[in-house]
């Protein structure tokens, strides 16, 4: 199975009296949530890729291309509360250009508001608090076929 997880682009330019130099230099923060869960599912004999469109700032086109060279069985998106509705625009993006792949929902916003969040049509499983071990048994339930 492979698997896709995605870290939305979220760049949001904040007006602030500071220098430009500050909102250059100080940089972004990896997903460390999702290299916790690739590392967990490549243990196990997944293949996984992780989308970082924020680092990248990836337009909607160009990430949506990536997505589709890789041709994924899953799609792991993890969103904050801030970061909600580009998690959402991405799922929905995602779901237009592969309909059939499950798309799976993560981060502390799930964990924060389970039903709010699964109730988007763009998801279709919720994951909440520590996922990396449910996501791993959420994967095995649908290779052995499943009906989540």
């Amino acid at each position: 199975m492979k698997v896709v997880l995605i870290n939305p682009n979220y760049r949001i330019k904040v007006k602030s009296n500071l220098p430009k130099k500050f909102e250059k230099e100080r940089g972004l923060y990896p997903p460390l949530g999702l290299g916790y869960l690739a590392a967990i599912l490549e243990a196990n004999g997944y293949k996984v890729k992780i989308l970082d469109a924020n680092a990248y700032d990836l337009s909607e086109k160009d990430f949506l291309s990536r997505i589709f060279r890789v041709s994924p069985d899953l799609i792991g998106v993890t969103t904050t509360s801030f970061t909600f509705l580009e998690a959402k625009r991405t799922a929905k993006a995602v779901k237009n250009l592969l309909p059939d792949v499950p798309i799976v929902i993560g981060g502390p916003h799930v964990s924060i508001f389970p039903k709010e969040t699964i109730s988007n049509e763009e998801f279709d499983i919720g994951v909440m608090d520590e996922g990396e071990f449910t996501l791993l048994e959420l994967i095995k339930a649908l290779e052995n076929g499943k009906n989540l």
